[in-house]
């Protein structure tokens, strides 16, 4: 379990580094979209709690439910710091 909390952390280690980042850069060059990027991301934690609270509830036989919540976890966790980086690269990007 311990690898398991460990992976989780590093997920959402993984999150804030990839928003602070993005957040940084957006601050300098857009502000307004840096305040959207900042409701976007609250959204999104909400968002991902909630669903894997569902996970979690809808899925009990499965596993055991906290493994199935941090599993549903790590799997939003993934997604957002891919689209984080996404997004950042296309601010880099030269036009």
């Amino acid at each position: 379990m311990d690898a398991v909390r460990r992976c989780v952390l590093d997920q959402q280690l993984q999150v804030d580094s990839a928003y602070r980042s993005l957040a940084s850069k957006l601050r300098k060059r857009n502000p307004d979209a840096a305040a959207q990027l900042a409701k976007s991301q609250t959204s999104w934690a909400a968002f991902a709690g909630d669903t894997c609270d569902y996970v979690k509830t809808a899925n009990p036989q499965q596993t055991i439910p906290s493994d199935a919540w941090l599993n549903c976890w790590v799997d939003f966790s993934q997604a957002r710091v891919r689209i984080l980086k996404k997004w950042e690269a296309q601010l880099t990007r030269p036009n």
